[in-house]
């Protein structure tokens, strides 16, 4: 016998083999009824081999379609589980060699009543489960409510969630079949055995946390795209400056914000035809760090971004736009994460082949190239989370230091559940140590900064602006003494 799949479309329409490779290959099989289901248990043959079951939402949805009230319904319910766990319970012990896991039931939010009523009939599962007199199956949790994620129909999970939902039915499945039998171990009663168990147990528990941190970062990820792609009309500058203090009313601050951003997109792009809709200001009065615009359309910010990339390349930035700096708007979480691909580029890039993120994209990406290839495409890329699944064991804490220090306090508690390679009790030693090696790293006039040692001396300096710079002529501000 194959290892076997049975469930519904939620799993047939995600599982892959090509694509779950590492936790081995699964014959899937529909079953959306309970006749399909007892006719696919009653061809099951014995053999060494593993079966996941996940049926019990779709059998409950159909038991409860005919009842005539709650009561009916609830009745109806509570034989089809019992159905279904005697049929699972009677193959098990005709196949003892082979080994099953039942899933417990997804959510089904096309039903009005079933998630009320979910607590019960879990906990018929959970009683009728603990009757079974076989000793090969065992009963794990589905993947928690906040990851099940539905199409408008209530039924079908979406893409992402239903790549989430496989994921942690076959890692879940996998833990249990590799662990150890606690009744065959026991038998012995010998030290060095229960030693052996505490440690598997152990394991499988550090295995499924990360699963669970896996799961979560993914479904944030997708989160924070999806709601950058949102803000895909609007544009961050940073290193504008203003000489005259910003009007205290606040709809003449904006005038003017909007004002001062329309000359800096001039001077990069002249005659660029984007309409500014809202300009607001991060932070300060006189030195603006950052400033967000939202244009009339998604192209005009593609423009301005792509014509200041342009310049920046070809150094054609001159005068106070070499202070000025523009990206698109993204979310602190999606900072991290580039933060983390960086890291991750950094450590893997080698004689052979150099990785690069690009960055200025709602869902940043890691690509891998071949130094020897001329072609511009890339040979790999590689999302946050296929990046870390495959890179992420290379990393130390010095190389995330950058990623504790945009994290800051913003994920306090949940490091981990969003960055996965981030760690709760290592986030405060990274960021005092990112902090100290600025500190070390300072240089130039009035205490400030070239980012670091070997820093581009015709950059202006972090908290030196108005300070005269190699090259220049003419005075400043801060010659004027």
């Amino acid at each position: 016998m194959a290892n076997l799949l049975i469930g519904s479309s939620n799993l047939a329409r995600f599982y892959k083999p090509e694509k779950f490779n590492k936790f081995g290959t699964y014959q899937m099989m529909k079953c959306t009824t309970m006749d399909s289901f007892t006719a696919m248990l009653g061809e099951i043959e014995e053999s060494n081999g593993k079966v996941i079951i996940s049926v019990f939402e779709n059998i409950i949805s159909d038991a409860a379609a005919p009842a005539k009230g709650e009561d009916d319904r609830k009745e109806l319910i509570k034989e089809a589980i019992d159905k279904v766990l005697s049929l699972i319970e009677s193959t098990s012990t005709k196949l003892p060699v082979s080994k099953f896991c039942i899933i417990m039931p997804l959510l089904r939010p096309a039903l009005e009543w079933y998630k009320d009523s979910l607590t019960a009939f879990e906990s018929d599962i959970k009683t009728g489960f603990a009757k079974m007199k076989s000793f090969n199956v065992t009963r794990v949790n589905c993947v928690c409510h906040s990851l099940q994620q539905f199409e408008k129909d209530g039924v079908h999970l979406t893409d992402a969630a239903g790549l989430i939902f496989v994921e942690e039915i076959l890692r879940s499945a996998q833990e249990v079949f590799e662990s150890v039998n606690l009744e065959d171990s026991n038998a012995g009663n010998q030290e060095g055995k229960t030693k052996t168990e505490v440690e598997n147990l152990v394991a499988v528990l550090k295995r499924r946390f990360e699963g669970d941190n896996m799961m979560f970062a993914r479904i944030r990820e997708e989160i924070d795209s999806t709601a950058n792609r949102s803000r895909e009309d609007r544009v961050v500058v940073t290193g504008i400056t203003c000489k005259d203090p910003l009007p205290r009313d606040n709809r003449l601050r904006i005038e003017k914000l909007k004002t001062l951003a329309a000359e800096v997109f001039e001077a990069i792009k002249p005659g660029f035809k984007g309409k500014i809709l809202y300009a607001s200001q991060g932070r300060g009065d006189i030195t603006m760090p950052m400033l967000e615009v939202k244009l009339d359309k998604v192209e005009f910010a593609e423009e301005i971004r792509k014509a200041f990339a342009a310049k920046r390349k070809s150094g054609n930035l001159s005068g106070i736009l070499e202070r000025i700096f523009i990206s698109n708007s993204i979310n602190v979480g999606t900072r991290v994460r580039i933060e983390i691909l960086k890291a991750i580029a950094k450590k893997i890039t080698n004689d052979q082949e150099f990785a690069y993120v690009v960055s200025f994209i709602s869902r940043p990406i890691m690509h891998i190239k071949l130094k020897s290839d001329k072609n511009d495409r890339p040979a790999k890329s590689f999302t946050f989370i296929d990046a870390i699944k495959q890179y992420g064991d290379k990393l130390r804490q010095g190389d995330l230091l950058g990623a504790y220090a945009k994290a800051g306090n913003a994920f306090k508690g949940q490091l981990e559940q969003n960055f996965v390679v981030l760690k709760e009790d290592e986030s405060e030693k990274a960021q005092t140590n990112f902090h100290q090696a600025r500190i070390r790293g300072r240089g130039g006039a009035r205490g400030g900064s070239y980012r670091g040692k070997g820093g581009d001396p015709n950059k202006a300096p972090m908290g030196t602006r108005g300070v005269k710079r190699p090259g220049e002529t003419g005075e400043t501000s801060a010659t004027k003494k």
